[in-house]
């Protein structure tokens, strides 16, 4: 997922969701671990996450050992260099890599997963609406699929930087602001379109991401 603030500035994070035994045995509860950083290394949030889960249930491992390990002493790579972090179990090295300031940006995600949610026609339109500075409002019922298509999109526009305001994953209490005047790229629940499309301005594009 990808979060915005209100100076536009974006932090980059995963979860994970697992169910466990409530201590009265009768029920099971959800839980989640989530890790948040400022680049979008999702391959290592996600190797980080499930291991710290194992070692949630393996004897002798130190969680707490771990979690120090990635988030304190692992710097982060400078551009254009990588580094390496062995998780346990102890196996194939998690490799970092941050490209240089004269190469694609940093997509650590598949960029075939907007052509399996979208026509490559549909795609195409997206960009020049994009490079237009029209008002897109993408919508799923799946936050995670909001945040891979948004930032894929932006990645396909490099190197050239949208002026619109971008927040892929815009909170229900916040869907006034899909009636904004200006250009933006906004993430929403499904649930939420009746609501947006009855004050936004003319011409908002939408798209219905599953």
């Amino acid at each position: 997922f990808v979060l915005t603030n209100e100076a536009g500035d974006r932090c980059y994070g995963a979860a994970l969701h697992l169910w466990e035994d409530h201590p009265s045995g009768a029920v099971r509860v959800q839980k989640a671990l989530a890790v948040i950083g400022t680049q979008p290394l999702w391959g290592a949030f996600h190797a980080f996450l499930c291991a710290l889960c194992r070692s949630a249930y393996s004897a002798g491992k130190a969680k707490e050992r771990l979690v120090v390990n990635f988030v304190a002493e692992t710097p982060l790579p400078p551009p254009g260099s990588t580094v390496s972090l062995y998780l346990p179990p102890a196996g194939t090295p998690l490799v970092m890599r941050r490209p240089a300031p004269n190469q694609l940006p940093l997509m650590d995600i598949p960029v075939r997963r907007i052509f399996e949610q979208l026509q490559p026609e549909n795609v195409v339109l997206l960009v020049e609406a994009l490079l237009l500075e029209r008002r897109v409002i993408m919508h799923s019922h799946c936050f995670a699929l909001l945040s891979a298509v948004g930032e894929t999109l932006l990645g396909l526009l490099w190197p050239l930087r949208p002026a619109a305001v971008y927040v892929p994953l815009l909170p229900n209490a916040l869907v006034d602001f899909c009636g904004a005047p200006m250009p933006f790229v906004l993430g929403i629940d499904s649930d939420m379109v009746r609501r947006a499309e009855s004050m936004c301005e003319p011409h908002t594009l939408f798209v219905d991401i599953d």
